[in-house]
């Protein structure tokens, strides 16, 4: 008995030492998978070397691009989406079809920088890198509520971002068909996410699909070149 009680502690003892190793083997594994995304994602921001812009601008409308991963790789997605009321423009109207969405990331300050004079997100935020990071305003006969408004959207997919999700996101509405035409944006000052709601920024979940609604705050004329707004 005495010796089968040694057998039994010996084992429960292997079956322990099996089971940490197996941990510390997930977590080492886990650390080389994240390093493997994000080493490319960083070495692409600084090269000077590229003529395409970085991250890519996708649209969620638009086929998967063979540019960017076709994995999940932190198990975080989200659905982006404005459509509980209209968006209106700086004239107090609703958003034309076809106005564009950005995807911004949060470079670490908490706040939402003004865009520079190009229309790029300023400051230490930049547009997202995931598999989207463009959405247009949809027209009044897709609109999301099924009542003919203008001035939602929603996108097509859910957004799944390719770096570490240590950054809060959030959007930014501009009136115009593109970015470079447009005169005037609008931020992010609020989003529910059903069990979760906050202001302009969102830090996203793992594991659980998040259905955003987000309101958007007035219109901000753009920056001109001199630091002034136009």
């Amino acid at each position: 008995m005495v010796e089968a009680i040694k057998k039994g502690g010996a084992m429960s003892s292997y079956k322990k030492c099996s089971m940490q190793i197996r941990a510390m083997i997930l977590l080492y594994a886990m650390l080389i998978f994240s390093l493997a995304w994000v080493a490319p994602v960083h070495a692409q921001d600084k090269s000077s070397d590229s003529n395409e812009p970085f991250p890519p601008i996708l649209w969620d409308y638009e086929p998967p691009s063979p540019k960017v991963p076709s994995v999940n790789p932190y198990i975080f997605s989200a659905s982006m989406n404005s459509w509980s009321k209209p968006i209106l423009n700086h004239k107090g109207e609703p958003h034309d079809p076809g106005d564009v969405v950005e995807i911004i990331v949060d470079g670490g300050k908490g706040i939402q920088d003004p865009p520079n004079p190009d229309g790029t997100p300023g400051g230490d935020d930049s547009l997202a890198y995931g598999n989207f990071n463009m959405i247009r305003v949809a027209p009044p006969e897709d609109c999301p509520d099924g009542s003919g408004r203008k001035g939602m959207f929603y996108s097509q997919r859910y957004f799944i971002p390719f770096v570490p999700p240590t950054r809060a996101y959030y959007l930014r509405l501009w009136e115009g068909k593109s970015i470079a035409e447009a005169q005037y944006y609008q931020d992010t000052i609020e989003y529910d996410a059903g069990d979760d709601r906050g202001g302009g920024m969102v830090f996203l979940r793992t594991n659980i699909p998040m259905d955003i609604d987000w309101t958007f705050g007035p219109s901000q004329p753009r920056p001109k070149s001199d630091g002034k707004k136009s």
